[in-house]
């Protein structure tokens, strides 16, 4: 089962409309590399840091990877293995984390560009990461709610293991 049937089985906001949850998925994910290419092409024209130029390839590199994770783990492994959501939120805390970095970079250097769009994607990385808490939260406590009690088996009472008798 995927994690987007995972989603419309518990009820999660907005699951049903599953295509509606890939389109916001990807603008989340396509906005920011956008800026962060936006910003690598402001660096290497106006920036005479190859710091700078490195930490905007870095955060391209590393949003690429993690957009091709969170793409093979929703799919294939539902959001369920722990070592790789690990590596997932902490390399995108990476990326966010270097963000006022380049914004501090720009500022200095009375960069009115520069600084507007290292803020600008600092914003959307932090809704980015915002709405995927917030649904792994909601989730989680349609989960909870979900626990047989009155049988304290500890599973969850899904449609599956209804149907199925579990």
């Amino acid at each position: 089962m995927s994690f987007l049937s995972e989603l419309v089985e518990f009820g999660v906001t907005f699951a049903s409309f599953t295509s509606s949850l890939i389109i916001v998925g990807s603008l989340l994910w396509l906005t920011p590399l956008i800026l962060y290419s936006l910003g690598l092409n402001h660096s290497i024209t106006t920036s005479n840091s190859n710091i700078v130029t490195s930490i905007w390839i870095t955060d391209i590199v590393i949003h690429v990877i993690v957009g091709i994770l969170v793409t093979f783990d929703a799919w294939a492994l539902s959001g369920q293995t722990w070592p790789i959501q690990t590596l997932i939120i902490g390399a995108a805390t990476f990326v966010t984390f270097t963000l006022p970095v380049l914004a501090s970079y720009y500022t200095v250097n009375d960069d009115t560009f520069g600084t507007t769009i290292a803020l600008a994607s600092l914003g959307t990385s932090c809704v980015a990461n915002a709405t995927m808490v917030s649904i792994l939260f909601e989730l989680f406590h349609r989960g909870i709610k979900k626990i047989d009690t009155k049988k304290n088996t500890g599973k969850l009472k899904t449609r599956n293991n209804i149907v199925n008798g579990v």
